[in-house]
């Protein structure tokens, strides 16, 4: 059935509604998870395949896609910048959103960046949440307004779209007529939600992981550390050592401090890298107090 045919679909008992969802889904998994889009969503190229009827309030389907000519790509630089945008705009974060624009290259060296954030936060609190029949709906006068307040941002119009990104500009400007035109109530804020809250998981296992990695790269040098101190107090302890300092006494003193930092930084360090593994694994009091184990070490290691 031709996505287009609402007649048909609603004959063949398919909900239009979880047509334009399930089209806005696959889209969010072809941008963000696959990386590879296609470019040319018109309703020639979709097709809306019925299932086997279920006797259920809708009947299932699925959606078919044809002539795969025009296939857009997101780069790897892009996909961080697409993924800080879906957040954005799910957490109403104007100053992310901002952040997302540099690194996707839409804003001038000339923009000014504090008054497209406060338009960000304009446009969040007055128009987020609705539905495309209720932003239809916005009265002039709201509009004026805001183009008063925001007359030379509109004026200068410092934003640009990169060559890069004109397919996947073209294929959200088609897409979003394509699901108003299924639902007329088709609310694009509140289907990215779920979405966006699986990228955020990810993004902060992605930050617990970095964490680790460093940590564990400090680990592994601080562990090399103990031989080449005690092979220097060695060397001062029976006079072989070279330095220019006369007060021999003095440096071995420094000496002696550095390894009980040392010593107070490996325990910090196994502390901490102990706690995020078992807080991570749900024994979150146990976890809390090997936080507090690597505190105190810290401590003894400032204090050195």
């Amino acid at each position: 059935i031709k996505i287009t045919d609402f007649e048909a679909i609603e004959a063949a008992n398919i909900s239009r509604r979880a047509v334009a969802d399930l089209l806005f889904e696959s889209y969010l998994q072809q941008v963000f998870i696959d990386h590879f889009f296609h470019a040319d969503p018109h309703p020639g190229n979709l097709f809306v395949v019925p299932l086997e009827e279920d006797g259920g309030a809708g009947r299932a389907f699925q959606l078919a896609f044809v002539d795969f000519g025009m296939m857009g790509h997101v780069a790897p630089e892009q996909r961080a910048g697409l993924r800080q945008m879906a957040i954005a705009i799910t957490t109403q974060d104007a100053a992310r959103a901002v952040r997302a624009y540099n690194m996707l290259g839409f804003l001038l060296p000339n923009a000014d960046l504090e008054l497209i954030e406060r338009a960000g936060v304009q446009v969040f609190e007055r128009f987020w949440g609705k539905s495309t029949a209720e932003l239809r709906q916005i009265s002039f006068d709201e509009v004026r307004e805001f183009i008063e307040e925001f007359r030379s941002l509109l004026y200068n119009l410092p934003f640009q779209l990169p060559t890069d990104m004109i397919w996947l500009g073209r294929a959200a400007s088609i897409l979003s007529g394509m699901c108003t035109a299924l639902n007329p109530d088709f609310n694009p804020w509140w289907s990215l939600i779920p979405f966006t809250q699986l990228l955020i998981e990810e993004e902060r296992k992605r930050g617990w992981e970095g964490v680790r990695q460093e940590l564990s790269a400090a680990e592994k040098e601080l562990r090399r550390l103990p031989a080449r101190l005690n092979n220097l107090l060695t060397q001062a302890e029976t006079g072989k050592l070279r330095t220019r300092n006369p007060e021999l006494q003095a440096q071995v003193a420094r000496l002696e401090r550095a390894v009980l930092r040392l010593s107070a930084g490996v325990v910090f360090t196994g502390a901490l890298l102990g706690g995020i593994q078992v807080y991570m694994n749900g024994m979150q009091y146990a976890g809390w107090g090997l936080f507090a184990l690597a505190g105190i070490a810290l401590w003894k290691a400032w204090r050195g």
